[in-house]
């Protein structure tokens, strides 16, 4: 749990599955879809209460990982909750299972064709749904040139667990021949 409140942890995780700029780009446009309709797709088995705390949970650890990133964000994830507690749920829940399969689709879409490598969900699925949506958000902020000795670390530290990655896969490769 506490790889979720490091931000270079779980940044260099995520990042290391996600170094194609097509495949980004899916998953900036997707994942605010997915986080949205998931709210509303939560409710539907959850009660509210339930599915605010989980969503206070996001916005507090991505404010612990990042204070102003996370204070810079926060606008965008009330209007995430807003769309997915208030506005899906009152007359557009047949559009919520749809836009969310399709964001998924693109998002595998986009590690078959263009990553040419599975998804970090199949590898630790609750950090993978936690560390996208703030992923996604650093990589929008740093295209616009948010806090570049950051980016220069993550970056780093990306590069560093893609040779692990690598190291891991080759000897069990060497070990089977």
């Amino acid at each position: 749990m506490s790889s979720y409140f490091n931000l270079e942890k779980s940044f260099a995780f995520y990042g290391s599955f996600h170094s194609n700029s097509v495949n980004k780009w899916i998953h900036i446009i997707c994942v605010p879809i997915i986080f949205t309709t998931s709210m509303e797709l939560l409710l539907r088995i959850l009660p509210q209460p339930m599915v605010v705390s989980i969503f206070a949970f996001y916005v507090l650890s991505f404010v612990r990982m990042h204070f102003l990133a996370g204070i810079l964000y926060l606008p965008i994830m009330l209007t995430y909750a807003y769309l997915g507690l208030v506005v899906i749920p009152n007359g557009h829940s047949h559009l919520s299972l749809i836009l969310w399969t399709l964001s998924w689709i693109a998002q595998f879409i986009g590690h078959g064709i263009f990553e040419k490598r599975a998804p970090a969900l199949l590898t630790n699925l609750p950090q993978s749904i936690h560390a996208a949506v703030f992923f996604v958000w650093l990589e929008l902020l740093f295209e616009f040139g948010f806090h570049p000795a950051l980016k220069k670390r993550l970056d780093s530290a990306i590069v560093h667990e893609k040779k692990k990655f690598m190291h891991r896969h080759l000897n069990v490769y060497i070990r089977k021949r």
